[in-house]
């Protein structure tokens, strides 16, 4: 009987191939010693143990005080053990556990057995009391006290209450009574604003939801993180593409988690400084994409352009539509006016700091061959009733123009109708014997050479005759020009 047990032993051990580590050791020794044979015990061990695949545990275990002394004692060890590393188990009998694992961190993982008794389950809290007061603006009932009470008193508790008898309510104020620094919450996607509310009645720890990984298809990178209120860094002072360096303010920051990438993933990245750098290109790619798409966007808007030599989305020049008042001989700005409050009000276009709006009847006029444009608007505005400013409002955060950060004035000009003046197309007489060092930008617009004409000297000058070169000589826009280290400065 006994040469049959340890017969089938042997021809189990021979094909092993499992993950009981103790029965791999007993398989190395039959392999290395041929006179190997296996013990009774062994022999039973390998018949009950070869089919069962060993359990990963991988963590400390806690001892029970007389058993981590007696472990001392055998094995002459200086000081009493208060755990022992199970990196697997291997086996599982009544009373005990095979273990492979270790009891110092210095020793080689090997196996041994460890009574259950030796192992501290405590998974109770003793002598819980809750003051059910702080809740008294909308206190749980008698049952809900009871499930409270038991998930706060165990560590491990199972709440299976039937539907309709309150178990958000009674985990929420069990999960506050235990101390818990974070509490995780898996639910239905539909229920998770309604944990966030019910939560938020019973306790003012803010409360996160996690809307999982609903990456775009179109990212090349995904960078996930947390993002904490009013947990903010300085950052700045840099250079801006603007021409001059922002100032240092507080921002939020990101605890990034993963920055995920898709293969051959690109990172588009541009040079900060003056146009046509940094904002060129992402402004001629937008152009690109949202060209035709922003008249379905804004009602009435035909086409807009972000003007590069100006930074992009400083200046945007905009055609819309006027249909209010077809009726009226006069033709005057209306519902380009309300396309301009859309255009401010409308994503990142509200970066505008100055917005020039017309309306064409005849659909020639485009806002991408910017000198045309400019005579359009220029011949048919009128100073005293287009010009309108808006003051104290939100501001880009990179314009340092204003009052504060993010805080500033804007305008729209917006100039519709029949033409006005004939704009100038030289310098006019009148300027010339001021002895100013003046030429013709484009019609209509003149500049003055400032190293010789100071800004006050041409002001005072001009004096008076204002309204004269507006209407008789068609000058709309006096500029002072400064050329300095290559630069030229308007």
């Amino acid at each position: 009987m006994d040469a049959s047990l340890e017969s089938k032993a042997m021809t189990l051990l021979e094909t092993y191939n499992g993950g009981n580590n103790y029965i791999i050791e007993l398989k190395r020794k039959s392999q290395i010693n041929k006179r190997f044979y296996p013990t009774r015990s062994q022999s039973e061990y390998i018949i009950n143990n070869h089919d069962k695949q060993p359990k990963v545990a991988k963590k400390w275990v806690i001892l029970d005080a007389y058993f981590a002394q007696k472990l001392a004692d055998d094995k002459l060890m200086t000081e009493i053990p208060e755990k022992v590393w199970v990196e697997k188990l291997l086996a599982d009998k009544e009373k005990a556990f095979h273990i492979w694992g270790k009891v110092t961190e210095s020793e080689q993982l090997h196996d041994f057995w460890l009574p259950k008794a030796a192992i501290i389950k405590d998974n109770t809290v003793k002598d819980v009391v809750i003051n059910y007061d702080k809740y008294s603006h909308r206190p749980p009932l008698e049952h809900q006290k009871e499930s409270i009470q038991k998930l706060v008193e165990n560590k491990k508790f199972i709440l299976a209450d039937d539907m309709g008898l309150g178990k958000t309510t009674s985990t929420i104020i069990a999960a506050l009574e235990s101390g818990s620094k974070k509490v995780l919450i898996i639910c239905p996607a539909t229920l998770k604003i309604n944990w966030k509310r019910e939560i938020e009645n019973y306790s003012d720890k803010t409360v996160y939801i996690a809307e999982g990984k609903n990456f775009s298809t179109d990212a090349d990178f995904v960078i996930t993180g947390e993002v904490y209120p009013g947990e903010n860094k300085p950052e700045g002072p840099f250079g801006d593409h603007l021409g001059y360096y922002s100032l240092e303010h507080s921002f939020p920051l990101m605890r990034v988690h993963k920055v995920y990438a898709r293969k051959n993933a690109i990172w588009a990245f541009t040079v900060v400084g003056r146009p046509p750098q940094e904002d060129t290109s992402f402004g001629q790619l937008i152009h690109a994409m949202t060209g035709a798409a922003v008249s379905n966007e804004i009602p009435g808007l035909k086409e807009v352009h972000a003007v590069d030599a100006a930074g992009v989305h400083p200046l945007l020049l905009a055609i819309g539509s006027e249909r209010y008042t077809p009726y009226l001989t006069t033709k005057q700005p209306a519902e380009i006016l309300t396309i301009a409050n859309h255009i401010l009000g409308t994503g990142q276009l509200s970066l505008a700091k100055f917005v020039f709006i017309t309306a064409d009847d005849t659909n020639q006029l485009s806002t991408h061959h910017v000198q045309e444009y400019f005579e359009y608007i220029l011949s048919r505005l009128d100073l005293g009733n287009d010009i309108h400013f808006y003051t104290k409002t939100t501001m880009d955060t990179l314009d340092y123009s204003g009052e504060g950060l993010n805080a500033g004035s804007k305008v729209v000009i917006a100039a519709y109708g029949d033409v006005k003046r004939n704009l100038a197309t030289t310098v006019p007489t009148r300027l010339l014997n001021l002895n100013m060092d003046a030429s013709l930008v484009m019609p209509g617009v003149i500049a003055v050479n400032a190293s010789t004409y100071s800004t006050s000297a041409l002001q005072n000058a001009l004096i008076g005759q204002g309204e004269a070169l507006l209407e008789q000589e068609g000058v709309c826009s006096l500029l002072e020009q400064k050329i300095q280290n290559g630069w030229q400065a308007i």
